[in-house]
């Protein structure tokens, strides 16, 4: 994803992402699918990606990579 795609997203995106991570690994895998799904629809238009021929797994990826791209600017100590 390129810069400016990730600068489209505003906080409320932000909150999205970070809770589907933090949730990631402790929800059941028809959950994770179904949270994956939504969420992708949510963001990927917005960024501009092309999920039609992206699998599940790819799809979390790209979500999860999406996270750590955005903790770094998002996440700072007050």
């Amino acid at each position: 994803m390129e810069e400016f795609q990730l600068k489209s997203l505003r906080e409320k995106e932000w909150n999205l992402i970070k809770t589907y991570a933090e949730r990631f690994t402790f929800v059941s895998l028809s959950q994770r699918e179904n949270l994956t799904k939504q969420l992708s629809e949510i963001l990927f238009p917005r960024l501009q990606v092309d999920e039609s021929q992206l699998t599940m797994y790819e799809k979390e990826n790209q979500l999860l990579l999406l996270y750590v791209k955005l903790k770094d600017e998002w996440e700072f100590d007050l």
